[in-house]
């Protein structure tokens, strides 16, 4: 449970998307309320610290720009209490202030009895596994994608623990590979991070991987969450594909 919701199973995806606004919207320090009002919010959290990120997001009504602690002071101005901007307008002033473009990131969010899963091409097999075990069979997938690819997809360096959703051909081929880590947000709510070999794109290897995944996660309690960039197409069409709707979109900038 994530502050006493039901677990996601239970609820409809109306509530799933709410229950995960309300989890997103704690986590930069702004009462979940203010979703329902018009204008826009300035805050931070510790989150962000040191990482030099400002972050506008848009879900609802309200937007809010969401910073680094010690760059939080520099953007004061851009936010209206009772006049709700338009998304790209927000970004501009935060790029007017100094902060550089990183991507667009749209997030997606599914219910458990809303998951469409296609199986994975034939002769395919789906293995679960601890980070550590993978890196061997995923070794051939991250040299064969690029550096952009692997850290879009969540696959760079990063602390936290994670595990592994790899798909393989019959001979152990690694072709698409799910990473799924807690969010920084709550433990309750999975970020999923796709990979897929550039060969193989179009073959639906990554849906099925992705399918497995959020059942996994699912499984366990949790909440699973797809995280593409708004750039990848076709990252988009297999969120929509597999059942998953859009709950919110971060335009993701850091201070240069």
């Amino acid at each position: 449970m994530i502050g006493g919701v039901p677990p996601f199973g239970e609820l409809p995806i109306d509530g799933v998307v709410a229950t995960f606004l309300t989890a997103l919207d704690r986590t930069m320090g702004i009462d979940p309320a203010v979703r329902r009002m018009a204008g826009s919010t300035l805050t931070s959290s510790s989150q962000l610290a040191d990482s030099g990120l400002v972050i506008v997001t848009a879900a609802g009504r309200h937007r809010v720009v969401w910073c680094d602690p010690r760059v939080v002071e520099d953007y004061a101005d851009v936010v209206a209490p009772r006049t709700t901007p338009e998304v790209d307008e927000l970004v501009t002033q935060v790029r007017d202030r100094g902060a550089e473009p990183i991507g667009r990131s749209l997030l997606h969010v599914v219910h458990r009895r809303g998951l469409r899963d296609p199986g994975l091409p034939e002769g395919g097999v789906v293995v679960d596994l601890d980070q550590a075990e993978a890196t061997g069979p995923v070794r051939s997938l991250l040299d064969a994608c690029g550096d952009d690819d692997v850290d879009v997809a969540g696959f760079g360096d990063d602390p936290r623990p994670a595990r592994v959703t790899l798909a393989s051909e019959a001979d152990g081929t690694a072709v698409a590979a799910v990473i799924r880590r807690p969010t920084l947000m709550s433990d309750g709510v999975i970020d999923l991070g796709v990979l897929t070999h550039p060969d193989r794109r179009g073959e639906g290897w990554a849906a099925g991987a992705t399918a497995q995944a959020a059942r996994s996660v699912f499984a366990a309690g949790a909440l699973p969450l797809y995280r593409c960039e708004a750039s990848h197409r076709t990252s988009v069409r297999l969120a929509a594909r597999r059942g998953f709707r859009r709950a919110a979109e971060l335009h993701v900038l850091r201070v240069t």
